[in-house]
């Protein structure tokens, strides 16, 4: 852990305190207010002086409380900052890179405003670590690169090594991918980035799209030809960069892009999070929850209509239950595909139908009841697995002989 690491994680640290303090004073309002009312009721007026000076304590107490654990996470975190190996990052482990990309999932927007050393940049990773797309770094990376570069993007707190996602299981060796799997079979060079998925999908969208710029300026042959594939929130991420890169070199090289498990059409479960936020929040004694669940990121958010561009958000409230994305078309020069799964066997049943892979349903996987932007998009290029939950299609024996097939031609 760097020392401004440790710094960083008391700020955070004291601020997820001061927070749980606070929801816990807001409970106690909600129950002093009622005791107020019985009091009133049978005592009457002159009970007034005394609730006036229970709540002027009680908010004292709360607020000094919140100070101490605010002030005592951050003294730890300039303690510890003076007992750790500056030079190793806490991203070079994949524990602490885990432990940060959760972080990240739910107050990444927070960190990078603050400009907190605890925000994921977007970056290019290899053994572990971030790789800059220097022409030297990538030639010693890459001895045996080649031409066709296949992308991959990861979804909401997940990192790059969740594209290894059971791989021992499936196996017997932890370390194959998709990516290897193509690299072996179709002569693809894997490159895996990860990122900062706390913040707006479109600012991830375009900090991509400046990456892949930076890789095919400085591969070490020309690129020939570029795949790019997304696991759920990755899925748009890819759209957005696809959607904002119109000016770049890289998209023209772009030939196929995949959707795996992507919400299109919105996420269910950010859909249903935030009608829970809206009902609580009209409910005095659950205000509390409402501000719990209003405290997820944008990136978060963004899930529930799938956001791509700042169009989609600009200027409108992000807890608003109405969509306002605008229409974007697919990029033209590609073929999209579009990966899903349901826990049901029977992929056409009614129950897969609804439930899907338990996150994202195969109508939004497919882009909306009439198939939204991927109105055109072949039967060929649409493939359905059943008895699989949203993470099985990260890496499962199902799933990659439809993405080597549609690859391949």
């Amino acid at each position: 852990m760097r020392a401004d690491e440790a710094t960083g994680l008391g700020r955070w640290g004291g601020a997820l305190l001061r927070g749980a303090t606070t929801a816990t004073q807001t409970v106690h309002a909600a129950v002093g207010r009622r005791g107020d009312a019985v009091a009133v009721a049978i005592v009457g007026p002159d009970a007034a002086p005394f609730i006036a000076i229970r709540r002027v304590m009680t908010d004292t107490v709360y607020r000094t409380v919140a100070f101490g654990v605010d002030a005592g996470a951050r003294i730890v975190g300039i303690v510890a900052a003076r007992h750790v190996d500056d030079s190793t990052s806490l991203t070079d482990t994949p524990r602490g890179n885990q432990a940060l990309a959760l972080v990240n999932g739910w107050h990444g927007d927070r960190l990078a405003c603050s400009g907190s050393p605890l925000s994921l940049p977007m970056a290019l990773r290899h053994d572990g670590r971030d790789l800059p797309a220097d022409p030297d770094q990538l030639r010693a990376a890459f001895p045996n690169a080649t031409g066709r570069l296949v992308v991959f993007a990861h979804g909401l707190a997940e990192t790059e090594d969740y594209w290894r996602y059971r791989a021992q299981d499936h196996y017997g060796d932890p370390t194959v991918s998709y990516g290897s799997r193509l690299r072996d079979d179709l002569k693809y060079t894997p490159l895996w980035v990860r990122y900062n998925t706390g913040r707006r999908i479109s600012d991830s969208g375009a900090d991509l799209s400046g990456l892949l710029d930076g890789v095919v300026a400085n591969w070490p042959v020309p690129v020939t030809s570029l795949a790019l594939i997304g696991h759920s929130m990755g899925g748009l991420v890819v759209q957005s960069a696809l959607a904002q890169g119109t000016a770049s070199d890289w998209i023209a090289l772009v030939r196929d892009t995949v959707s795996i498990a992507t919400p299109h059409h919105g996420a269910a479960l950010e859909q249903r999070v935030a009608a829970v936020a809206a009902w609580a929040g009209t409910r005095e004694s659950l205000t509390w929850l409402a501000a719990v669940l209003r405290h997820r990121s944008v990136g978060i958010k963004d899930l529930r209509h799938g956001n791509l561009v700042p169009q989609d958000w600009v200027g409108h409230d992000p807890d608003d239950p109405v969509s306002h994305r605008v229409d974007v078309a697919v990029y033209p020069g590609a073929r999209h595909h579009l990966a899903l799964s349901t826990i049901c066997r029977n992929t056409d049943g009614p129950v897969g139908t609804r439930i899907g892979d338990l996150l994202v349903t195969p109508v939004s996987g497919r882009g909306g009841p009439d198939g939204g932007r991927f109105t055109q998009t072949p039967a060929s290029s649409v493939h359905i697995v059943g008895g699989l939950h949203h993470f099985d299609s990260l890496n499962h024996p199902d799933v990659y002989p439809q993405i080597r097939t549609w690859l391949t031609h």
